[in-house]
Protein backbone atom coordinates (compact mmCIF):
# COMPACT_ATOMS: atom_id res chain seq x y z
CA UNK A 1 0.00 0.00 0.00
CA UNK A 2 1.24 3.46 -0.87
CA UNK A 3 2.38 5.14 2.37
CA UNK A 4 0.81 8.46 1.33
CA UNK A 5 -2.61 6.87 0.76
CA UNK A 6 -2.33 4.91 4.01
CA UNK A 7 -1.43 8.12 5.83
CA UNK A 8 -4.53 9.87 4.48
CA UNK A 9 -6.78 6.97 5.49
CA UNK A 10 -5.22 6.81 8.96
CA UNK A 11 -5.66 10.57 9.45
CA UNK A 12 -9.29 10.38 8.31
CA UNK A 13 -10.01 7.73 10.95
CA UNK A 14 -8.18 9.68 13.66
CA UNK A 15 -10.14 12.80 12.72
CA UNK A 16 -13.34 10.87 13.52
CA UNK A 17 -11.98 9.63 16.84
CA UNK A 18 -10.74 12.96 18.22
CA UNK A 19 -12.07 11.92 21.65
CA UNK A 20 -9.59 9.03 21.72
CA UNK A 21 -6.48 10.91 20.58
CA UNK A 22 -4.69 9.80 23.75
CA UNK A 23 -4.61 6.29 22.22
CA UNK A 24 -2.66 7.42 19.18
CA UNK A 25 0.65 5.65 18.82
CA UNK A 26 3.48 5.84 16.32
CA UNK A 27 3.95 2.11 16.84
CA UNK A 28 0.81 1.08 15.01
CA UNK A 29 1.67 -1.28 12.17
CA UNK A 30 4.96 -2.41 13.64
CA UNK A 31 5.91 -6.06 13.86
CA UNK A 32 9.11 -8.05 14.16
CA UNK A 33 10.51 -10.96 12.24
CA UNK A 34 13.32 -12.36 14.32
CA UNK A 35 15.05 -9.22 15.54
CA UNK A 36 14.15 -7.06 12.52
CA UNK A 37 11.50 -4.39 13.05
CA UNK A 38 9.09 -3.87 10.14
CA UNK A 39 6.14 -1.56 9.51
CA UNK A 40 3.11 -2.47 7.43
CA UNK A 41 0.84 0.29 6.13
CA UNK A 42 -2.06 -2.15 5.67
CA UNK A 43 -1.60 -3.34 9.28
CA UNK A 44 -1.78 0.30 10.44
CA UNK A 45 -5.10 0.71 8.62
CA UNK A 46 -6.53 -2.49 10.10
CA UNK A 47 -5.40 -1.60 13.63
CA UNK A 48 -6.78 1.92 13.49
CA UNK A 49 -10.12 0.67 12.08
CA UNK A 50 -10.44 -1.91 14.86
CA UNK A 51 -9.52 0.75 17.42
CA UNK A 52 -12.12 3.11 15.89
CA UNK A 53 -14.88 0.52 16.24
CA UNK A 54 -13.89 -0.34 19.81
CA UNK A 55 -13.72 3.22 21.11
CA UNK A 56 -16.86 4.43 19.33
CA UNK A 57 -18.86 1.44 20.60
CA UNK A 58 -17.59 2.00 24.13
CA UNK A 59 -18.37 5.72 23.91
CA UNK A 60 -21.89 4.98 22.66
CA UNK A 61 -22.55 2.59 25.54
CA UNK A 62 -21.04 5.02 28.06
CA UNK A 63 -23.43 7.70 26.82
CA UNK A 64 -26.40 5.42 27.35
CA UNK A 65 -26.71 4.04 23.85
CA UNK A 66 -27.46 0.47 23.00
CA UNK A 67 -24.61 -1.97 22.67
CA UNK A 68 -24.14 -3.84 19.44
CA UNK A 69 -24.89 -7.24 20.97
CA UNK A 70 -28.54 -8.17 20.84
CA UNK A 71 -28.20 -11.47 22.68
CA UNK A 72 -27.45 -9.86 26.05
CA UNK A 73 -29.97 -8.98 28.71
CA UNK A 74 -30.18 -5.29 29.57
CA UNK A 75 -28.16 -4.11 32.54
CA UNK A 76 -30.07 -3.78 35.82
CA UNK A 77 -32.10 -0.60 35.83
CA UNK A 78 -32.05 -0.21 32.04
CA UNK A 79 -35.15 -0.53 29.98
CA UNK A 80 -35.29 -2.31 26.67
CA UNK A 81 -36.59 -0.23 23.81
CA UNK A 82 -38.58 -2.15 21.22
CA UNK A 83 -38.41 -0.74 17.71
Amino acid sequence: MDPAVAGHVEEAVWDRTHFASHLRSERLGEFTIGTDLHRSQSLVIMQVLVLYHLVTARAAVALGGEGTRTDQKPAPGRQTVTR
